[in-house]
Formats: structure tokens, C-alpha cells, sequence
């Protein structure tokens, strides 16, 4: 098939689990078919991103976004829209309108994009990486006291705003693929859909093989991208609950966060 790919991120370099999963779904799905991806930046384009990229998509293009989140310009934008602010941050790109109608399917990787892609007669596979209203939930709910203060109006009549679009491309979409089974029953839950599919993250077992040690090691390694806040949250309830109570059990066991 000829796939129009929308990425929020580009999907290099592998920075963050978001980046990865995307770079891998491409790299998969090239190998059968031929891929335009679509990506956004929120700096000049670096060539090495889409030389990159090109090895495995036929077509690359990468489009500067034009707003960062919670500036003023997108506050100001997203005060006087339907929409919340994790849509408005990405601008349409003149090129998406023209490809949209000559694909076989779209593939569009998180719902604050579909509104980008416009009337057409090609179906919409959204992948779901997150319940992103969920995560905004959480994160509102977990926001330090000053910040409340000031931005707690705006953000609940966001939050307001993300979970009727959020759910709306979840009713537009011809089919629907999340990260998770919980993320699936909620989808399944919220819309009625019975033709959600789970897309799991994995591992490149080729890459990452298990090998047998003498070394009596009892190191716990954690891995994150500490941007996502969600991560944070993680790893202060392993340093918290999690760890102290290993250490009970194990006295000399040791905890790295990289």
C-alpha cells in the first residue's frame, strides 16, 4: 500500500519511547509498503533527520511548528479555539492536503493530528500512544499550588476541550490501535468500538540479548525520558514505595536512574 504516516515528533533521533515506537512502525511497515511520513519539529530542520528517515520511508516531510506549548501566542490562540491547546500547537502542513486523497490508508499516530489531515475519502488508522486526556488529568491534578493559581481556569476548560476532541477522533477513525489492553477497554468503554487492536511496544531481542553472568549483581536499572512526566511520577514512587521496600529484602541491592 502507499501509507501517508503523521508523526507528531520525528521519529529521530531515538530519544524518547514516542520516538522509537514511531521509528519502529515505520521501519516494519516499510518493508512491505511504500511510506510518506509527515513530521513535526520545533526546530530548523536538521538534514540528518530526514536523511535518516529516507532510508526507510519513500518520502519525507518535515514541517516546523510553529507554536511551543503554553507560550503566549498558543495560550492566546487556544483562548478564542474550540480547540485545546495540544492541537493548536500544530499547524497544518501545506503538503498534507495534496497527499491525503492519493494514499491507499493513513496512518495517524495520535489523535491531536487527525484535524490536520481534512475531508477525505482514504481511511484514518489512529494510533493511540497515550488516553492523553487522562495523562493531562493527572498532571493538572498533581500541579504544584502557584501554578494553580494562576492556570487552573484555562487548563480545566482545556482539559474540557481535549477530552471532546480526543473522543470525537476516537468515533472518526476507521480503526483504532493503542499501546495497551487498558488503554483498549477504555477506548472500548468510552465509544461502544469492539475493533480496537493493540499494537505492544517490544524489544529488539537481537539487539538486546540475555546472557548468563557470574557476577552477583542487585542493580536495578530504570530507564526514562524525564521530559514526560509520567516518568517523573514513576520513578519517584519506585524511589519512594517500591525501592525501600526491596531493600528490606535485599540490603545490599542498589538503584541506578539513568
Amino acid at each position: 500500500m502507499k501509507i501517508l504516516f503523521l508523526s507528531p515528533l520525528p521519529p529521530w533521533p531515538l530519544h524518547s519511547g514516542g520516538q522509537i515506537r514511531v521509528y519502529h512502525l515505520l521501519k516494519a511497515l516499510a518493508l512491505k509498503h511504500k511510506i510518506t511520513l509527515v513530521c513535526y519539529v520545533t526546530y530548523d530542520e536538521d538534514q540528518g533527520i530526514r536523511q535518516e528517515l529516507e532510508k526507510i520511508c519513500e518520502k519525507v516531510i518535515v514541517v516546523r511548528r510553529r507554536f511551543k506549548p503554553w507560550t503566549f501566542n498558543a495560550l492566546l490562540k487556544t483562548l478564542f479555539s474550540t480547540k485545546p491547546l495540544l492541537m493548536n500547537i500544530y499547524d497544518l502542513g501545506k503538503e498534507l492536503a495534496a497527499f491525503s486523497d492519493e494514499k491507499d490508508l493513513i496512518y495517524c499516530e495520535c489523535f491531536y493530528l487527525m484535524d490536520k489531515i481534512g475531508k477525505t475519502s482514504t481511511p484514518i488508522l489512529l494510533g493511540e500512544q497515550n488516553i492523553e486526556y487522562l495523562a493531562y488529568e493527572r498532571y493538572l491534578k498533581d500541579m504544584v499550588w502557584y501554578k494553580k493559581i494562576v492556570m487552573w481556569p484555562f487548563a480545566q476548560l482545556d482539559l474540557l476541550k481535549m477530552k471532546y476532541w480526543e473522543r470525537k477522533m476516537w468515533r472518526k477513525a476507521d480503526r483504532l490501535a493503542t499501546v495497551s489492553e487498558a488503554d483498549r477497554d477504555i477506548i472500548a468503554h468510552d465509544t461502544g468500538r469492539k475493533d480496537v487492536i493493540v499494537i505492544p511496544n517490544g524489544v529488539d531481542t537481537e539487539k538486546f540479548k540475555a546472557r548468563e553472568t557470574k557476577i552477583n549483581n542487585k542493580t536495578i536499572l530504570f530507564i526514562g525520558e524525564f521530559k514526560w512526566f509520567p516518568n517523573i511520577e514513576a520513578v519517584e514512587w519506585l524511589v519512594k514505595e517500591i525501592f525501600p521496600a526491596i531493600k528490606k529484602e535485599v540490603a545490599d541491592a542498589k538503584l541506578l536512574i539513568a
